[in-house]
């Protein structure tokens, strides 16, 4: 019986290790993603994922908000980005952007809008993945998370 519970257990571990399992890092629900990365290096892996949760909503026509949070060791800023749809039926992506620093006066800045914008691009990098840019009303492309 004993062994059992340890077979379970060394299975257990190694599919959470081959997935590169994190449950501090990612939290999210159908329409929200919530994610923290340190600063460097940038576009890693779960800031990716980030990048293609917001392209799969935008295609699908569906509401969504990510928040990514990048930090270093003592300030960071959460970027939050909604897909909505107006009254009108089109569809508009905010991204706010809240800075805070962790040292002894802490402060934290109120939430302030980065852009607004009608459309979100595929940008595809060197590496093969791609990551997503704003739209705006004027045509104008912007980085998302800068």
């Amino acid at each position: 019986m004993l062994t059992h519970r340890i077979s379970i257990v060394v299975i257990l571990l190694l599919v959470l290790s081959a997935g590169n399992f994190n449950c501090f890092a990612v939290q999210g629900r159908g329409d929200s993603l919530s994610i923290a990365v340190y600063a460097l290096p940038r576009y890693s892996r779960k800031e990716m994922q980030v990048h293609r949760f917001l392209w799969n909503k935008w295609r699908r026509r569906q509401i969504a908000t990510a928040e990514l949070t990048i930090y270093a060791m003592d300030t960071g800023s959460v970027y939050t980005v909604h897909i909505q749809n107006q009254s009108d039926g089109r569809r508009i992506i905010t991204e706010h952007v809240r800075h805070y620093r962790a040292a002894e006066d802490a402060t934290a800045e109120p939430a302030t809008l980065v852009a607004t914008g009608i459309a979100l691009r595929r940008l595809r990098l060197r590496n093969g993945t791609f990551i997503v840019r704003l739209v705006t009303e004027q045509g104008k492309i912007l980085p998302l998370f800068e």
